[in-house]
């Protein structure tokens, strides 16, 4: 098992997003979001043979991440939360996508 902490910067409107990546097996990861006093976590088990939960997380598109972060959490399920997601995980997308194109 594997894990590598991000920080991605703040942005206007959004705290920096703390991120944690956890390559727990083949084919298997687990991502953390922290933002503010708010943290989401998804785990993957099909993500591909020798496949890096960070290649996946790029790979895949915002609407099937925030998808898989806004289930459960009922008590965080109004509009506004789900709001508020959506532009963690586009963060997050967006940076890690630039840092893999450097």
């Amino acid at each position: 098992m594997t894990i590598e902490k991000i920080t991605v910067p703040a942005k206007p409107g959004l705290d920096p997003v703390y991120v944690y990546l956890e390559d727990l097996g083949p084919s298997e990861g687990r991502v953390t979001l922290i933002c503010y006093a708010t943290a989401w976590t998804s785990w993957w088990g099909g993500i591909g043979k020798d496949r890096l939960i960070k290649d996946f997380f790029i790979d895949v598109g915002v609407d099937y991440l925030h998808s898989n972060f806004g289930r459960g959490n009922e008590y965080k399920r109004d509009q506004r939360s789900l709001a508020y997601l959506r532009r963690v995980i586009q963060s997050v997308h967006d940076h890690l996508r630039e840092a893999t194109n450097e």
